[in-house]
C-alpha cells in the first residue's frame, strides 16, 4: 500500500510469491492507518527477510494503527518475519496474533523473529503453532517466535498463552 488507506479487511484468501521474483514480500503497508484485519488467509513462497510489515516498510510509522488481527491463516514456505510497528505517541489499541500456523524449512539470514509489535496498547498471542527451520534454536543470533516492546509512557499488557512452538528460541 502507499499514499492514504484506512481500514483494511482481507478474508479467505491465498497469497503466492509469484515465481522468479527476488526479495518477494507479501505485504509492505506504506500509508496504511486505522485497523487491518488478516483472517483465514493462505500466505505462501515469499523470499525476502520481511514477510509483512503492517504499516510500514520497515521504518518508523507515520500514521496510527488502531487495531491489527492476524488471525486464522496459514503462513506457509516464507523465509521472513512479520512486523507490527505502532507509533509511540500513539500506540496501537490492540494486535492480535491468534490461531495462526507457521512453517518454513527455510528461515532467511536476517529472520529476527516469526512476529514483532511493538508500542501496542494490549497484545494478544494465543493458539499459535510456529514450525520453523531445523537448527534456528541453536543458531547464533536471535531467532525467535515472537518479539514485543513498547516506548510508550502508556501502559501495555500481554496474553500469551497455549503456543506450541518448534525450533526456535
Amino acid at each position: 500500500f502507499s499514499g492514504d488507506v484506512v481500514n483494511v479487511t482481507i478474508q479467505d484468501c491465498k497469497f503466492a510469491a509469484g515465481a522468479g521474483i527476488v526479495d518477494s514480500m507479501f505485504w509492505v503497508g506504506t500509508g496504511l492507518e486505522g485497523n487491518l484485519t488478516l483472517k483465514n488467509c493462505f500466505v505462501t513462497g515469499f523470499n525476502s527477510w520481511l514477510l509483512l510489515d503492517a504499516g510500514t516498510s520497515s521504518s518508523a510509522p507515520t500514521k496510527a494503527l488502531k487495531r491489527v488481527r492476524i488471525t486464522k491463516n496459514l503462513f506457509k514456505d516464507n523465509l521472513g518475519s512479520i512486523a507490527v510497528r505502532g507509533l509511540q505517541s500513539d500506540p496501537t489499541k490492540l494486535v492480535q496474533y491468534n490461531d495462526n500456523r507457521f512453517e518454513a524449512s527455510v528461515n532467511h539470514a536476517l529472520f529476527w523473529d516469526t512476529a514483532e509489535c511493538n508500542n501496542a496498547i494490549r497484545v494478544e498471542v494465543l493458539r499459535n503453532v510456529a514450525v520453523m527451520q531445523v537448527g534456528n534454536d541453536t543458531a547464533v543470533g536471535k531467532r525467535g517466535f515472537m518479539q514485543m516492546w513498547s516506548r510508550s509512557n502508556k501502559p501495555w499488557t500481554l496474553k500469551y498463552a497455549d503456543n506450541v512452538l518448534s525450533n526456535l528460541k
